[in-house]
């Protein structure tokens, strides 16, 4: 158990500084007792399955840390396929036809009681999120 984890809690006269987040790394170095590599090889086996509970089942409760969920949503903001628009040379838009012109993304609600945590998806979970809404057509 990691009792060195730093959270900073905004007092009365720091209303409008932004509260500083920290990452697991930032855990590991605050730990005088943890086998580091063990340590990050555990963080990273967890995170992985519960990416893969969110892909499978759209949402993931977690106590005292808040819920995730894959929402889909329509847009009218219209993204730039940059690779095609290279080789063209003329301005070419996604289409999205494959989820009907939804956009999906995966939303972190924060537990009333522990606003603490950030969450900020990495490339492979997003990838993971396409290929799976590819396979669902």
């Amino acid at each position: 158990m990691i009792h060195s984890m730093k959270m900073q809690v905004p007092l009365r006269k720091q209303i409008n500084k932004p509260l500083k987040y920290y990452s697991v790394y930032d855990v590991i170095k605050e730990t005088e007792y943890a086998d580091k590599k063990l340590y990050v090889k555990v963080i990273k086996e967890i995170f992985k399955v519960a990416a893969e509970i969110l892909l499978k089942k759209h949402t993931l409760n977690l106590l005292k840390i808040g819920s995730f969920k894959i929402i889909g949503y329509k847009s009218n903001k219209k993204l730039i396929d940059f690779g095609l628009t290279k080789k063209l040379k003329k301005t070419i838009y996604y289409t999205n036809f494959h989820t009907n012109r939804f956009r999906y993304r995966i939303i972190y609600n924060h537990n009333v009681i522990n606003t603490y945590y950030k969450f900020t998806t990495y490339r492979q979970l997003d990838r993971d999120l396409a290929k799976k809404l590819k396979e669902d057509e």
